[in-house]
């Protein structure tokens, strides 16, 4: 690589850390305040998320009323926007949209290597929220 190619490099790197706050939800750290609207719980969901490249299969690791964590095959890219459809205890659907706000890859899960991506509701209706609400209390 030239030097001009890695200055260009490095400067879209530092563009995107700087301006990227703004529109990137980061995972707090340590000894920061937890961003969290509503408290998470474990629980292995079969979920279905409508992409541009098909329907994405994963598995919820935790969730909560605003959001969860979803284990994939492959991640999908911060600030994705999908449609999803949630399997929930009972045989019920809740379906919704969800915005990806952080992903990460290799996530060990069944001795397999795994991505996963954390997703924000972008909306999801009061009825389905209280629904995944009402599992965290039976936790």
């Amino acid at each position: 690589m030239s030097f001009i190619e890695w200055w260009v490099l490095l400067s879209l790197l530092f563009l995107l850390c700087w301006s990227g706050q703004r529109y990137l939800r980061l995972r707090p750290q340590q000894g920061e305040r937890n961003r969290r609207i509503l408290p998470r719980f474990v629980a292995e969901w079969q979920v279905e998320i409508d992409t541009d490249q098909g329907v994405q299969k994963g598995v919820t690791q935790n969730v909560s009323g605003s959001g969860m964590f979803v284990v994939l095959a492959s991640p999908l890219s911060l600030g994705q926007v999908c449609p999803v459809r949630i399997q929930v205890p009972g045989a019920y659907t809740v379906e919704g949209e969800i915005e990806v706000v952080w992903a990460v890859g290799g996530v060990q899960r069944e001795d397999q290597c795994r991505a996963g991506i954390g997703v924000q509701f972008s909306y999801l209706a009061d009825q389905d929220r209280k629904l995944i609400c009402s599992f965290e209390r039976a936790n």
